[in-house]
């Protein structure tokens, strides 16, 4: 790659970088904020609390990336307009297409970084957070129950009694 070449994916990798991670941490804002009320109404272990975070947060990625990509562009370009670095490029025989060869190089890692991510790991993550999920939901049903009295389930369809509960 030739030396513009290479400012150019910088440039747009870094703004990437950074659009993703702000894109980021604000859809993890979101999502701790239903996990904590979630955790708090049926009394989820810490462990499950940051366990579900992060695998929510790689199912986010796939929107995550697509976006971040197309805001880190019009970003990068954007700036390099702003300042007059396209007209120093273009006056120094820069045309479109060995300007947008870099971008077009870096979308393409994107998308194979997000076809990994949609196809293998999002789905897997999901599934797995699921039965994190219920598994907590399970654990915190059973850990309500008091020795010496009855305690009921499934709207009444389900009757226990615990003689004692260690």
């Amino acid at each position: 790659m030739r030396t513009l070449d290479r400012y150019v994916f910088r440039e747009v990798a870094l703004a990437w970088v950074a659009v993703t991670g702000v894109l980021l941490a604000i859809l993890l804002a979101n999502q701790l904020a239903r996990v904590l009320s979630q955790a708090a109404a049926n009394e989820f272990a810490s462990s499950t609390v940051f366990a579900l975070l992060g695998l929510t947060s790689l199912t986010n990625l796939t929107i995550v990336l697509p976006v971040g990509i197309f805001l880190a562009i019009m970003l990068a370009l954007g700036r390099l307009y702003h300042e007059s670095e396209m007209a120093a490029m273009q006056s120094g025989g820069l045309g479109p297409g060995s300007l947008y060869r870099p971008v077009s190089v870096l979308s393409a890692l994107v998308v194979i970084l997000l076809g990994g991510v949609s196809f293998i790991a999002a789905p897997e993550a999901a599934k797995y957070a699921d039965s994190i999920r219920q598994d907590a939901l399970r654990a915190a049903q059973f850990r309500q129950l008091e020795p010496g009295r009855f305690r009921s389930f499934s709207g009444g369809d389900i009757v226990f009694y615990a003689e004692r509960v260690d």
